[in-house]
């Protein structure tokens, strides 16, 4: 299922497999994704206990 789903982001320009042991990576445009929905993840913070504790999308790069 997993796996399904990774190649599905694959596929639609999101992610990448990156390094010898195949670890995927958001692309420019998944990042910028990413972007676009913080403020929605940041709305849904208000409405749950779950999260990483500082208000980010835990894949989100650092900046």
């Amino acid at each position: 299922m997993l796996s399904d789903r990774l190649q599905q982001l694959q596929a639609a320009g999101l992610t990448r497999k990156h390094g010898p042991r195949g670890a995927y990576e958001l692309t420019t445009e998944g990042a910028l994704l990413a972007e676009a929905l913080q403020p929605l993840w940041d709305w849904s913070e208000q409405w749950t206990t779950a999260g990483d504790g500082n208000g980010r999308i835990p894949w989100r790069p650092a900046r």
